[in-house]
């Protein structure tokens, strides 16, 4: 891509007057996270994954479990290419669909739950022009069940731009998006859209002013029915904002939130919505004169609080990444973008515990009966071996320790793929249970290098 324009002296000047006005106390590392365990960033390393890229986008298919990628940069060509991952098997599966939209970088895309399609609109389709004025207005659906985009032709639609979000309101079934940029102008415009009506919504809301940018994510908080935005680019100035919005689409309002701490100014970073521990998760972006960052939060809205994480391990500097929540797996998805070289990257790191397979044995638990163990198998993805499972650290609902032995590594299910067989004292498991139809039963541990590892699995427990 050819270096940017230096921005006009009245650009910068401008922004940095916003940025004055969105000033307050830095974020500080408020120590351990109350909110979770120890949880660390893990690189998956799949045999197989896309080619390095930088602003793609990615959404989560809670109705499959796996995450949709389509498109990017590699630093030389735009890309137009569609992927799926499992966190469960840690594969990535390239979908050669019959019909793709064009190639393009900087688009963002959200998953419809209730109508199981991914929402694809935008992006940038020139990466040799600046300012990015050849930008796209397209609005696009895709299936992963039948593997197949669909172009919607909208009657009505926001403006072609790049850099924007998007997030789905679960609440009204709907698509949210907000912001972006053409050329040097910059956006503070909210949409909404409808799947099942194919429609665009100017929104104009209420409340505060939300100052237009781009390179801002936006994740949709479940609990309280809320958008979240942190950050972004105001006017190309590069410093990066360091506000915190809400979005309330049932009062149609924007409010600013003013944490008394915060994450430092930023912008092509990413914001998801971790629903088991209720919190945000942001990562990494960008902003002068400092380049990539490389640091992990969390935001609690009922709190209004933001909190430095200080993982064990973590990607490396980057921005223009993909990241997205898997609420099956609960762990934070992350791939690619572009380092402080500017390099494409193509890595896969998760963020939280690995996810286990596992299934106990007997499904139906009687409390009175004198059974001298419940047995385990356990499965861990592809590239990991269940023989650096240290058998010590294993618990069953965080009361229950595995047996030092009898265990066993072999193929119980016949999916070819590597069981460990651990056992508990059946009378230590039936001390913790309660009798219903549907019991979760959960099994962590860790592997020999500290990695932790967690699965679940529902029995039936009777008196």
């Amino acid at each position: 891509m050819k270096n940017k324009l230096a921005s006009s002296a009245i650009l910068v000047l401008a922004a940095i007057m916003v940025l004055s006005i969105l000033a307050g106390a830095r974020g500080t590392d408020l120590g351990a996270n109350p909110t979770s365990q120890a949880y660390t960033w893990i690189n998956m390393n799949p045999v197989i994954a896309p080619s390095g890229r930088s602003h793609t986008a990615m959404a989560y298919d809670s109705n499959n479990g796996v995450v949709v990628l389509f498109g990017g940069y590699d630093g030389i060509n735009l890309l137009s290419d569609t992927w799926v991952y499992s966190v469960r098997t840690n594969t990535w599966t390239k979908m050669n669909p019959s019909v793709s939209p064009p190639a393009r970088f900087q688009h963002a895309m959200a998953y419809d739950s209730m109508n199981k399609v991914v929402v694809l609109f935008g992006g940038w389709d020139n990466a040799d022009e600046w300012p990015p004025t050849h930008v796209l207005c397209d609005t696009w659906t895709y299936d992963v069940n039948t593997n197949s985009w669909a172009e919607k032709d909208p009657i009505d639609h926001p403006s072609g731009r790049l850099g924007h979000a998007m997030v789905y309101d679960s609440l009204h079934d709907e698509i949210l998006l907000v912001g972006g940029r053409v050329g040097y102008s910059f956006l503070g415009d909210t949409w909404s859209y409808s799947v099942s009506t194919n429609t665009w919504a100017l929104r104009n809301p209420t409340g505060d002013y939300f100052y237009p940018r781009a390179a801002s994510p936006m994740a949709y908080d479940t609990e309280n029915n809320i958008a979240v935005v942190f950050g972004g680019d105001l006017w190309g100035s590069g410093a990066g904002a360091d506000d915190t919005w809400k979005y309330d689409s049932t009062a149609n309002s924007w409010h600013r939130r003013y944490p008394s701490a915060y994450p430092l100014g930023r912008y092509s970073h990413r914001l998801v919505y971790d629903s088991a521990r209720k919190v945000c998760v942001l990562f990494g972006g960008e902003v002068h004169p400092i380049g990539r960052l490389g640091d992990t939060w969390l935001y609690d809205a009922n709190t209004n609080t933001w909190q430095k994480e200080s993982p064990s391990a973590s990607p490396s500097p980057r921005s223009g990444f993909g990241m997205v929540y898997d609420s099956l797996n609960k762990v934070v998805v992350l791939f690619g973008g572009s380092d402080q070289l500017d390099n494409k990257l193509g890595d896969t790191w998760i963020y939280g515990n690995l996810p286990s397979t596992i299934d106990i044995d007997p499904d139906t638990l009687t409390l009175k009966s004198k059974g001298k163990f419940v047995t385990c198998h356990i499965e861990l993805p592809e590239s990991y071996d269940v023989a650096d499972i240290d058998i010590s650290t294993i618990l069953l609902n965080d009361a229950v320790p595995a047996e030092p032995k009898p265990t066993e590594i072999g193929d119980y299910d016949g999916d070819s793929i590597p069981d460990l067989m651990v056992k508990f004292s059946g009378a230590a498991v039936q001390a913790i249970l309660e009798a219903g139809e549907e019991v979760e039963m959960t099994l962590s541990g860790q592997l020999t290098d500290g990695t932790l590892f967690q699965g679940t699995d529902t029995i039936r427990v009777i008196d």
